[in-house]
Order: structure tokens, then C-alpha cells, then sequence
């Protein structure tokens, strides 16, 4: 091997060094940027109370339109029938409150992740921001995250602290893909 085979190989040991040397210097600088970081995404449940609002005069409209014509009929003694209008009243009552119950209950139940630093606690894991492979967000502000490229979990804004996990992934350098429509 010759002289300048030598002195490019070791060229390239230098170049590759230093680009190591560089990354480190920056997640070291990373981390002590965000070594204070630390808050965790939790479910807003003041939203419940909007749903509960709105679920409860749909609930009363749905009364009204099932009722109406029964007590129309025990009025002028008729004998009482539903009729499709008060089967498809009755099904969408029952949607209602299962989802006036279900809904709430799911979506304060859900596992969240905690951030410390550089890392994330998701169910009972540990997770390195390096791990995130990218967060989409989508037009309604729903933040999917994904951990070595699987779909991992989702944080929404009726969660507390998405500003501040989507503001830790910008400080991170994990790729975002904003949708805007």
C-alpha cells in the first residue's frame, strides 16, 4: 500500500472521528438542555363536562321525537306503535349513552407517556428520543408517534402538555409532519 493510500485512510479515521466527536457534543448538549425537562401528558377531563352537555340535549331532542307520537296516541287512545322513526330513535338513544359513558371512561383510562430529558416513559419502557422515528400530526392536532417505526401511541390537544411534547420533539430533532388543511 502506498503512501497516499495511507494518508487517505487516515484522513478518513480523522473525518469519522470527528463527526463522532460532533454528534456526541451535541447530544451531550442536548441532554443538558433538557436534562430540567420533565412533565407528563395527562387527559384533560373538562372536556367530559362539554360532552356530557351536549350528549344530554341530544339525549332530550331524542325523547322528544320518540315521545311525541306516543302520547299522541295514549291521547286519543290509539293503540301504541314505533314505527321506524321510534326504532331509529331508540338505537340512537342507546349510541348516545354508550358513548356518553364509554367515550369519558376510554379516554381518561388511556396509557400516556412522561418525559424526563431525553427520554420517555410509556408503559413501563423507557424510550429514547433518538427511538422516535416521527410524530405526525394530523389536521385535527392529533399527534401519532412512532418508536422504531411502529405506531406507538397518540396525544391530542384535550391533553395537557401537548405544546410542551411537540415543543421537547422540536428541541430533540425528532422529524414532525404537520398536516394543514
Amino acid at each position: 500500500m502506498g503512501i497516499y493510500e495511507e494518508l487517505m485512510d487516515m484522513a478518513d479515521d480523522v473525518i469519522e472521528d470527528t463527526k463522532n466527536r460532533q454528534e456526541k457534543e451535541r447530544q451531550d448538549a442536548l441532554e443538558k438542555e433538557l436534562c430540567d425537562v420533565h412533565f407528563k401528558l395527562v387527559y384533560d377531563s373538562s372536556l367530559n363536562t362539554i360532552v356530557a352537555v351536549l350528549l344530554g340535549l341530544a339525549l332530550i331532542l331524542f325523547l322528544k321525537i320518540l315521545c311525541k307520537p306516543i302520547v299522541k296516541r295514549v291521547i286519543y287512545g290509539y293503540s301504541i306503535q314505533l314505527g321506524i322513526m321510534g326504532i331509529i330513535a331508540l338505537i340512537l338513544i342507546g349510541l348516545i349513552v354508550i358513548l356518553a359513558i364509554a367515550g369519558p371512561f376510554y379516554l381518561s383510562h388511556r396509557a400516556l407517556p412522561e418525559i424526563k430529558g431525553t427520554m420517555l416513559y410509556y408503559k413501563g419502557s423507557i424510550y429514547y428520543a433518538r427511538q422516535i422515528t416521527k410524530i405526525k400530526v394530523s389536521s385535527m392536532k392529533i399527534a401519532t408517534v412512532y418508536i422504531d417505526g411502529k405506531k406507538c401511541f397518540w396525544t391530542s390537544t384535550n391533553d395537557l402538555n401537548y405544546e410542551a411534547f411537540l415543543d421537547w420533539a422540536r428541541k430533540c430533532n425528532i422529524p414532525l409532519k404537520i398536516n394543514s388543511k
